[in-house]
């Protein structure tokens, strides 16, 4: 008897301790919305040690023609919506949020936005056609997901 229950109470635990999936918060996604003229937002989805994580990148239209100012003031509108700078290696700012915790979010230049669009190719062409459609020329990525750390 004692064996069972101990089996139940392991395998019972399993999912809260460990969990299999992380998911933002739709509250996250609204709030992020405010970063600019969005011209695409699509999610995304990857794995990392059996955990599937579900993410967003938001398209923003920078509105001028210099991309590094663009990504600049579209982090600082993320400023004036209590994000946190918390990196800014080699043009690209991470923050993170008091208000949402568990979540990281990369602004970065749309050049420079590293995607892995194998796994999800909807997503690549998504992105590629919002490029088509700015008028500034100026594209940042708002990527957002939730940090497991």
């Amino acid at each position: 008897m004692l064996i069972a229950l101990c089996g139940v109470f392991v395998s019972g635990c399993g999912t809260w301790m460990f969990p299999s999936e992380l998911r933002l918060d739709a509250g996250v996604t609204r709030e992020l919305r405010g970063a600019g003229k969005i011209l695409e937002e699509v999610d995304w989805t990857d794995t990392w040690s059996d955990v599937d994580i579900f993410g967003k990148i938001f398209m923003v239209d920078g509105g001028e023609s210099d991309v590094v100012a663009a990504v600049a003031d579209v982090a600082d509108r993320l400023k004036e919506l209590e994000w946190q700078i918390i990196g800014h290696p080699d043009g690209e700012f991470e923050m993170t949020s008091g208000r949402w915790k568990d979540v990281i979010v990369i602004v970065t230049s749309y050049d420079a936005f590293i995607f892995d669009d194998a796994e999800n190719a909807y997503a690549g062409l998504a992105l590629a056609n919002a490029a088509k459609r700015s008028e500034s020329r100026s594209l940042v990525i708002v990527a957002a997901r939730p940090d497991d750390r």
